[in-house]
């Protein structure tokens, strides 16, 4: 068929089309005669959908508007059938999808309700009648009235030849149109089931082209997940590119797009592997979109805090990833829960002053009642909130970005629109109200950005395949249930039931011909390359459990290959190492400036991790203000329990009373939210200050003081500075130390374990903190209190080793902390995982090492 069109093309003649099923496909082929040296206008090749515009009459509806309808037609109509499953997640697009494929095969209302069969076939027919009458008030009509339309208005003014390639099948409909055509038409068809009534109706238009016999050769490889996967297709492809195969000539077939198309994005992403995807992500997931949305959102709500924090803090709105937005957010943060612009404007002073302006003018009106074409033009003005940077010259990438984020800005602005075509532009209503249906649309509009570059690796699904020839192909996923996948009858209109509207003239699809296609798709994948075929799949999913493998393999008899463990190479040569810490002379005295005092629990950060202490202690890194349902943490829940034992035991009060005396204060100064987990979270600490009520430890005779402030000087320029929580003082002299942990038992026996002591040195300072003021101490003790009251801690006996472990330790540190030693030793993955500093830490880090040719280092 290409070849004669390069036959018309050759002597200059524009007489002819070709048609084709897809956009990509239209485009890829005018890239192939380009580059054989024909130039010509794009018009000569172009899909047939676009082909049959012009003697359409009015458009096909989008996927968007066809819901919002259908889901106001179902409101209205409220037919007992649906009653049970119509507010079901899925249903409307269960049903949506349904019309959409009665409508292709042309199907009309009166055929439906003469022949369709079922319990929800007089339903249907109703909603499908109302639906297509609303659609063409609207402005729209289904697929199949517009190729009836087209096929009675066709004119092909100097058009004389048609070439149709790349096709599978025609339905009816499709058949009709092409044999009106006033012009010579010549099909291509692949010999299979699906394309038989296709090819009796067209006669001797259509030349049979069977499949490729597959002569590439052929691997197969078992990679242990998915993710690896990923990474050996990546690492496969730039070893073809080492051999001088470009880009475009590799392609990489997938059948279950939502498992693999994020896994290849990253992967070659890692790699530096350009890539085209075939693929449309919804509206809603791009950046800008989501950033508008949240805002919107946030004023639909009366603008919380927490909503308008979060949507100032992405990129798009320009304070997002800046020290100005930094701040802001500090602020949103600390006046939460809080609610308005006011309160907003008021945290924020003068920062993002010309932004709070543009919100302010979109405020005005969503307090009251408007028609839904006012709320779409009124939702238009929104996108002034996105920043406005310009982008770098010569960055491929950023103009890829950037033509996204018009496409994505041209789509929010159209969907406000679209839901008010649905809605009926005189509808009055609320904008919360109105805004529910446009995150509807935004969900189920598809964005397409245009990707002209050359040379890329195509990654398609397996339609797609069908339609392309290229020398290296991987096909991934080949699990059974995946590829093929088994497709189940369809739980409204079964086979039965299709068969019935088959005898009246619609061609529907049964589950066998469902199941023709997936045999007919793996046909076309194994034949797709010229080269060389790679067949892929995990030996293991998600939860680690075996996978199997596609029936299909195994008939191949090719035994598996496994996966070659891989990661990027790095850009650029690595940086000798150097020593962690600080090394400028100038800097290291100010660390003598700043520490002055030293109390345990800084001693015991530097322990736990010296780059925690830095972060903490030498910088002073404040952390972000805890949101409103998070601001009874374990830090001010311990904070809570040891303010109230001190208070208990200077007055003897109810513990109970203290406590909720001081939780209701804490709640109230600090806005928390008052919710199930913090009720929970009271409950708990009252159960467990009862408890140790019950048991408090006390000696007879002994006189409690309770947090007693020390300050003395462990070694010379070292002073060590803190307060102990309780102190049993006896007539004698002798003192009895004691220091509560709202923490369990098990975190309390760490202290004690042989492996960790090197990490604590709170106790031994507290001894010898008393030692220096005089007093005798003969115990000191730990109290967990939390889940339960446990006392364990040092007799007088074992004071001696604790006081020398301890000072040993907090003379090691000091002098390690003044000579700017701050390296990234983590004593184990516990001091990670409740790091406040995870995300300037590079402790985690692994180093690039292994290239992909050769794996050297």
């Amino acid at each position: 068929m290409l070849d004669l069109v390069r036959g018309h093309l050759a002597r200059r003649e524009t007489n002819f089309r070709l048609l084709v099923p897809t956009a990509t496909l239209a485009e890829h082929l005018r890239n192939v005669l380009a580059r054989d040296g024909f130039a010509f206008r794009p018009r000569l090749i172009l899909t047939l959908a676009r082909f049959v515009e012009p003697f359409a009459g009015k458009p096909q509806p989008p996927a968007a508007l066809l819901e919002l309808v259908l889901a106001r037609v179902l409101a209205s109509q409220r037919h007992a059938e649906f009653a049970s499953v119509v507010e079901t997640i899925g249903f409307v697009e269960a049903l949506a999808a349904a019309v959409d494929e009665f409508s292709t095969a042309g199907a009309e209302a009166d055929t439906l309700d003469a022949h369709l069969t079922g319990p929800y076939a007089k339903p249907f027919a109703s909603v499908y009648r109302a639906v297509e009458a609303e659609m063409s008030a609207l402005g729209f009509a289904f697929r199949g009235q517009r190729l009836r339309d087209a096929a009675r208005q066709v004119r092909l003014d100097g058009i004389e030849r048609l070439y149709l390639d790349g096709f599978v099948s025609f339905t009816a409909l499709e058949t009709a149109f092409l044999t009106s055509c006033p012009a010579q038409v010549t099909v291509t068809l692949p010999e299979w089931e699906g394309s038989a009534a296709a090819r009796q109706a067209l006669g001797g238009r259509v030349e049979r082209c069977a499949a490729a016999a597959p002569n590439a050769a052929l691997r197969v490889v078992a990679a242990p997940t998915l993710e690896l996967e990923a990474d050996e297709i990546a690492r496969r492809i730039l070893a073809r590119r080492g051999t001088g195969l470009p880009f475009r000539e590799m392609g990489v077939v997938v059948r279950q797009a939502r498992q693999y198309v994020p896994a290849l994005r990253s992967a070659f992403a890692r790699f530096g592997i350009p890539a085209r995807f075939y693929f449309s992500d919804p509206l809603s997931h791009h950046g800008v979109v989501r950033y508008l949305s949240a805002l919107a959102g946030s004023g639909a709500s009366g603008w919380p805090l927490e909503s308008l924090a979060e949507a100032l803090s992405h990129p798009a709105s320009g304070l997002g990833g800046t020290s100005e937005g930094d701040w802001l957010n500090y602020r949103l943060r600390e006046a939460m829960p809080g609610r308005g612009l006011a309160a907003a404007r008021k945290a924020a002073e003068s920062k993002g002053a010309a932004l709070f302006r543009i919100l302010d003018q979109f405020d005005k009106p969503l307090g009251t009642l408007r028609v839904a074409g006012e709320w779409a033009t009124h939702l238009a003005q929104l996108p002034a909130a996105v920043s406005r940077r310009q982008p770098r010259d010569g960055r491929a990438d950023e103009v890829a970005l950037w033509r996204s984020r018009a496409l994505a800005l041209e789509g929010f602005v159209e969907a406000g629109h679209e839901t008010a075509r649905a809605l009926g532009a005189d509808t009055l209503l609320a904008f919360p109200d109105f805004w529910r249906q446009v995150r509807r649309v935004l969900d189920l509009t598809p964005l397409r950005t245009p990707d002209h570059r050359r040379d890329v690796v195509h990654v398609m699904d397996a339609w797609e395949a069908r339609q392309w020839r290229l020398s290296q192909v991987f096909v991934c996923g080949m699990l059974e249930g995946q590829f093929p996948a088994y497709p189940a009858q369809e739980p409204l209109f079964p086979d039965a039931a299709r068969v019935r509207l088959r005898e009246a003239g619609l061609r529907l699809k049964t589950t066998l011909e469902r199941q023709q296609e997936e045999e007919f798709l793996w046909t076309m994948a194994r034949t797709r390359a010229s080269g060389e075929l790679v067949l892929s799949y995990p030996k293991f999913n998600a939860k680690g459990e075996e996978t199997l493998p596609s029936f299909w393999l195994s008939a191949l008899g090719v035994e598996p290959e496994a996966a070659i463990p891989v990661r990027p190479a790095a850009p650029r040569g690595r940086a000798a190492p150097r020593p962690p810490g600080i090394r400028d002379e100038t800097l290291r005295p100010r660390l003598r400036e700043r520490f002055v005092t030293w109390g345990p629990t800084a001693i015991e950060s530097f322990l736990t991790c010296p780059y925690q202490f830095f972060a903490r202690y030498a910088l002073r890194l404040r952390e972000l203000p805890p949101r409103p349902d998070e601001r009874l943490d374990f830090l001010n829940q311990g904070n809570l329990v040891h303010a109230t034992i001190a208070e208990w035991h200077q007055t003897r009060r109810p513990i109970g009373e203290i406590f909720e005396e001081r939780f209701a204060a804490f709640c109230r100064d600090e806005n928390v939210r008052q919710c199930f987990a913090t009720e929970v979270e009271r409950l708990e600490m009252l159960r467990n200050l009862e408890d140790f009520a019950g048991k408090p430890n006390l000696k007879t005779g002994a006189a409690v003081e309770t947090e007693k402030a020390f300050e003395f000087d462990l070694a010379p320029e070292i002073r060590v500075k803190g307060r102990i929580d309780r102190l049993d003082l006896f007539s004698g002299g002798q003192a009895h130390l004691c220091d509560y942990k709202y923490s369990s038992t098990v975190n309390l026996s760490k202290r004690f374990s042989g492996d960790r002591l090197d990490r604590y040195v709170q106790g031994g300072l507290y001894v010898l903190a008393l030692a220096s003021q005089g007093y005798r101490v003969e115990r000191f003790d730990y109290c967990a209190l939390r889940g339960g009251v446990k006392w364990r801690g040092y007799a007088a006996a074992e004071l001696a080793d604790l006081t020398a472990r301890s000072s040993r330790l907090t003379i090691q540190t000091v002098r390690q902390v003044l000579a700017g030693e701050f390296g990234l030793r983590p004593a184990d993955s516990d001091a990670c995982r409740t790091c406040d500093y995870p995300d300037a830490c590079r402790v985690k880090a692994e180093p690039m090492l292994v290239r992909i040719a050769g794996g050297a280092e």
